[in-house]
């Protein structure tokens, strides 16, 4: 069995859908997760064995509350309150000789006090409504749940097994489920009742009297929880056709337009401020009309108009500058002659000074007629702006009109008070009926908790005169025959147990041994375990021979010996299944991780999934684990959007910024 991703959808600290890939290759077994206290690392530990066992799963704080309160606080509180939560498991595991792809899905969502469930097993794509209906048997193929504490565990359990005093009790659990024993146990108690009640039978009807009595009690309060759970149905029903008709009434009411209602001073508001800029637009629309803008039209005749303009203008200012010219040469010419000069050089420098002039200032002829402010009173990037200017208030001006439309549109939809008057006195109506009926609800729910406590005390009190009275002879032979074969049939069942048990101890002892030897600094300290049958008590043998308690141990060494105990119960099981560990080296010195972190974490299993804080499986120890490792994970609560998620990375900065 290989775990391939886990999904928690409001569950816990994960506000919204968050999905972890779990796959893994054989050369790199291990998924590391690092988490702080409180960000959701026993969460997600929990989450993994509630999708597998539901009301059966070992879960933090499970012991304390019932199995709907349990789902109910599991519910994320700033999730919104119709969602619920729900959590998806992904594995693969042989099923009939081939590889099966499996996903769980179990989805809760809590109206009022009452939490509703629903489980869906997929086999592939498809659903399997066989195995939905009946997962508490299916999941035992896989994983049976007597065997996750073999596989699911946390750096508590192995300090609970480094101590001699509870070590037993939960070494004798481990083996008891791994050989079967436990069944047998509860057969035999099974076969014990038999007796009991045969004897009770041929007790007389006066002596039976004040059994009859307890157990007519008893009768009278399991009809009277019967009859409450049906007026409990019957109320249940009562509020879901109340949800189908307020639901009706609510889509009536805004099909008419209802909803409305209490926007109209909003909507008010907006038609006024839409009109008032719509004003302001086209104010600014004839502003522009009345500027140099309409020029635009003849835009091409303007360019022309000016440009000419332009040469008329460089035109006059090369006759002035002509004309200057003109009288300044005159001037030379006459200098010259006054100066001796003789005419025919003052004729040919008037000559050179003539024809100078006519190529230095030429000048177009017919443009007189176009005034010199012509372009001073135009300007080609003014006129630019203010075609820009105009697209953009046409454009806000057609906008507020179609705004200013819906507005009023939305306005006349809005009904009068009088015509959802009737709805509304609907909706009133079915407020006032949930609460009666949430009341009468509550009622039958304290009636049945009293009376199921009641029944519960009857119960034990019939089961215990029951006993007192099966301690006589027995007169009937018919009983006596069942009495004899079923206590033969006890003795036999207690010999088998004994003998599975002796059997099968040395192996296990055997496989505690190796892997003990695999993690200890000094492979000579212990040549032998012993495991007492009856006590469950560990005990070692040193290199000469004698037998000591594990008591004798150092801590370190007490929990090496846990880790191999549990190592050797979950290799012995025969089961290849995933190994999850929670806070794994949280009660280890560090010699002891060293150990854990060489010897265990990569070989203790197909596939090893480790939650660590960031005080364990940091520095040297991770970098000891890099080879195995297929993926890196942190796990980090997010303040701002109130909810806990995955990084792809271990414990880096970026993770926690």
């Amino acid at each position: 069995m290989i775990f391939d991703s886990v999904v928690l959808n409001n569950f816990g600290a994960y506000l919204g859908r968050h999905e972890i890939d779990l796959s893994v290759s054989r050369d790199r077994p291990i998924i590391l997760i690092g988490a702080l206290n409180g960000s959701g690392k026993t969460t997600l530990l929990d989450a993994m064995q509630l999708a597998l066992y539901g009301k059966n799963a070992k879960c933090s704080g499970r012991d304390r509350v019932g199995y709907t309160d349990y789902l109910a606080s599991m519910i994320n509180r700033n999730a919104p309150p119709h969602q619920g939560a729900s959590v998806e498991f992904n594995f693969r595991t042989r099923h009939g000789g081939k590889d099966t792809h499996m996903r769980l899905v179990r989805t809760w969502t809590k109206k009022g006090a009452a939490v509703k469930e629903s489980f869906e097993v997929y086999r592939g794509a498809m659903l399997d409504s066989v195995a939905s209906e009946r997962w508490v048997e299916f999941v035992e193929e896989f994983m049976p749940a007597k065997m996750a504490d073999l596989f699911f565990f946390d750096g508590e359990k192995i300090e609970a097994l480094a101590d001699p005093v509870t070590a037993s009790d939960l070494l004798r659990e481990g083996v008891h489920t791994l050989l079967g024993i436990d069944l047998v146990e509860d057969l035999k108690t099974s076969l014990l009742q038999v007796e009991r009640k045969r004897k009770v039978d041929t007790v007389s009807k006066d002596e039976k009297a004040e059994l009859i009595r307890i157990e007519a009690e008893y009768a009278e309060m399991q009809r009277a929880i019967s009859e409450r759970s049906q007026r409990r149905a019957g109320i249940q029903n009562l509020i879901d056709d109340l949800d189908k008709r307020e639901a009706a009434t609510m889509n009536a009411f805004k099909r008419s337009g209802g909803e409305l209602i209490g926007k109209r001073d909003a909507l008010i508001e907006r038609r006024d401020h839409l009109a008032e800029r719509k004003v302001e637009l086209e104010d600014e629309l004839r502003a522009l009309a009345g500027s140099s803008l309409p020029l635009a039209i003849v835009g091409d005749l303007l360019e022309s108009t000016l440009q000419k303009a332009n040469e008329a203008r460089i035109g006059k200012q090369a006759r002035m500058l002509r004309a200057e010219a003109e009288t300044r040469d005159d001037e030379i010419v006459r200098f010259i002659l006054a100066a001796g000069g003789s005419p025919s050089v003052s004729n040919q420098l008037r000559a050179f000074l003539v024809a100078d002039r006519a190529h230095r200032y030429q000048v177009v002829e017919g443009l007189d007629s176009f005034p010199d402010s012509l372009l001073d009173q135009f300007s080609r990037q003014a006129l630019k702006e203010a075609k820009t200017r105009l697209s953009k208030v046409s454009s806000d001006h057609k906008d507020v009109i179609e705004k200013l439309s819906e507005a009023e549109r939305n306005l006349s939809a809005i009904p009068s008070d009088e015509s959802v008057q009737p709805i509304l006195q609907q909706l009133e109506q079915c407020r006032r009926e949930r609460i009666e009926f949430e009341t009468s609800m509550r009622a039958v729910d304290e009636e049945l908790r009293s009376l199921r406590y009641k029944a519960d005390r009857l119960k034990g009190q019939a089961a215990r005169e029951a006993q007192r009275l099966g301690e006589r002879l027995t007169r009937d032979q018919v009983s006596s025959r069942v009495i004899s074969h079923s206590s033969r049939a006890r003795e036999m069942l207690e010999t088998f147990g004994q003998l599975l048990l002796s059997e099968n101890l040395h192996k296990l002892e055997d496989a505690i041994l190796e892997r003990y030897q695999a993690l200890l600094r000094k492979k000579t300290l212990v040549k032998k375990i012993v495991i007492d049958p009856d006590s469950f008590q560990i005990l070692l043998s040193s290199a000469d021979g004698h037998l000591v308690p594990a008591d004798r141990l150092s801590a370190g060494e007490r929990q090496l010996l846990a880790v191999a105990t549990l190592w050797g119960l979950s290799r012995e099981s025969g089961r290849k299944l995933p190994t999850v560990i929670d806070t794994p080296l949280s009660r280890l010195d560090s010699l002891h991780r060293t150990a854990l972190v060489r010897s265990y974490f990569p070989k203790a299993g197909s596939q090893v999934i480790l939650l660590s804080t960031d005080e364990e499986i940091v520095g040297r120890y991770s970098e000891m684990l890099a080879p195995h490792v297929a993926k890196h994970y942190t796990i980090v609560h997010d303040e701002a959007n109130k909810t806990s998620r995955f990084e792809n990375e271990y414990f880096s900065d970026e993770a926690f910024a």
